[in-house]
């Protein structure tokens, strides 16, 4: 049914619509540009995050404006880059009422030059794009659809994948780090957790990040959690909290009850922005490949990742960064399997703890010196004092602090 609709909407569109110049100078005069972001998983949502900053470095004048749902709210409520978010429903689980919300949300704005779509695109994205009927239209997807067509390179990372739209302007720009911008109500927010748990500044804090999300086969093992956590505390004298989503506390509060040594958990207290906050404050994270990862990234907190090696690394992992030593098994013959399901688990059974734990005190001795700048948060590359402009035109008036995204695979 939408292969029929979209293949009936690019006819009437071909009939109504003169095609405009498909060279690099129409990209280059684009000054307001609408982008759709309707991402579910976290992971998703942040390595897209690049594209915005990218795309104001390449071209400076533009006006970008998010239409998307409550993860774009989430991730880019702060970010510096894109001057306003247009909230409607979730396409993934009503079209008909988001088509109708987009619908007016153009209606009540001046006409944009161009619209933008992600490396992510599907057949619902690329429907509502050629329903909003922009003049211009850039995207990965068919090129009977958008003007500017791109395909996905596996060669890429995801997040590099992102970036098409601005290096057609400057191939030569570098790819910009993925964040989410935290602001003065996360910092108060995320200092009263600290509070509340008992952290007082006075021994390392390290996050950890246990459970993962979306259904990929990321996880680790609860007894090696166990194992390491206690062996953390008790060589570094650490203060150990774990995040998740409200989802996961049976999971993590299992592994809290297995420890000798106490623990905290903040798992489903934190929205997506009071994790950065959190995270710009902690010393250590120790995290599996899931979202938080990709936050942590942005909060450039020192990290270890506990990674699968069912896919190439390079697609989502953050290689090549210096705070972040990611243990991976890639000398396992059944590595880039791309196995949603495995019955030997074996990539993340040949992970040791005592791997996990060397990388982990390797990272906290290195960077020592220059993390636990706990007083200065306002000078952190995520802090933001922005706050977007956002028009709601969904059902949903209150998003609640406590987000089942905070965990979100990729």
């Amino acid at each position: 049914m939408t292969g029929m609709a979209i293949r009936l909407l690019e006819k009437l569109d071909k009939i109504a619509r003169h095609t405009p110049s498909s060279n690099v100078e129409a990209i280059a005069d684009i000054h307001s540009l609408l982008v759709l972001r309707y991402e579910r998983a976290l992971g998703s949502a942040v390595n897209a995050t690049p594209l915005f900053e990218a795309i104001h470095s390449t071209m400076n004048r533009s006006q970008i404006v998010v239409l998307g749902n409550s993860m774009a709210l989430e991730v880019l409520g702060h970010n510096p880059y894109v001057t306003e978010l247009l909230i409607t429903d979730d396409i993934n689980t009503s079209f008909f009422g988001t088509a109708v919300e987009a619908i007016r949300a153009q209606w009540r704005k001046p006409a944009f030059d161009a619209l933008l779509t992600t490396s992510d695109s599907r057949p619902r994205i690329e429907m509502l794009a050629l329903i909003l009927g922009n003049r211009l239209r850039i995207g990965h997807g068919s090129p009977n659809i958008f003007h500017f067509s791109f395909t996905r390179d596996c060669e890429k990372s995801v997040l590099e994948d992102h970036l098409h739209l601005p290096k057609l302007l400057n191939p030569h720009l570098s790819n910009p780090t993925p964040r989410v911008y935290f602001s003065d109500g996360e910092i108060i927010a995320s200092g009263k957790m600290l509070e509340t748990i008992g952290y007082l500044n006075d021994r390392p804090l390290i996050a950890m990040v246990t459970q993962a999300g979306g259904g990929q086969p990321t996880d680790w093992y609860e007894d090696r959690f166990v194992e390491l956590a206690d062996r953390l505390i008790e060589t570094t004298n650490a203060h150990i909290v774990f995040l998740g989503s409200s989802a996961q506390m049976e999971p993590i509060d299992r592994i809290r009850r297995a420890m000798t040594h106490s623990s905290s958990s903040l798992a489903g207290q934190t929205s997506i922005s009071e994790v950065s906050a959190l995270l710009a404050q902690a010393d250590l994270l120790v995290t599996l490949d899931t979202g938080t990862m990709h936050i942590g990234r942005g909060a450039e907190i020192p990290m270890t990742v506990i990674a699968p090696a069912w896919q190439p690394e390079h697609e989502w992992l953050p290689l090549g960064v210096d705070y972040i030593d990611i243990v991976r098994r890639n000398d396992i013959g059944c590595r880039n399997c791309r196995k949603f399901v495995c019955a030997t688990h074996e990539c993340m059974e040949e992970i040791s703890v005592d791997m996990v734990y060397q990388s982990a005190i390797a990272m906290l001795k290195r960077y020592q010196s220059e993390i636990a700048l706990h007083n200065n948060l306002k000078k952190h590359p995520a802090y933001s004092a922005k706050s977007v402009k956002v028009t709601r035109l969904d059902r949903q008036v209150i998003i609640g602090r406590a987000t089942p995204h905070i965990a979100a695979s990729k």
